[in-house]
């Protein structure tokens, strides 16, 4: 449920937009540009989007993937 993730990453600090028109419920649009697009912003998204699903992974491997320790 589209609506729900997004409540619940804004419920712990993270923001992220939905799609519009055509797009709504089918793409989330991440504010990580410019001065926002800096590794920990990304893995703190990841890691939270990791907790609301219950999965582990995503930001461990967006880090293995920068090289550097989670």
């Amino acid at each position: 449920d589209d609506a729900a993730v997004r409540a619940a990453l804004r419920a712990r600090g993270v923001s992220v937009a939905g799609g519009m028109g055509p797009t709504a419920g089918a793409i989330w649009r991440l504010g990580l540009m410019g001065e926002g697009a800096r590794p920990d912003l990304y893995h703190r998204f990841l890691t939270e989007l990791g907790a609301v699903l219950g999965v582990w992974g995503p930001a461990e491997r967006f880090a293995e993937a920068l090289g550097v320790g989670a």
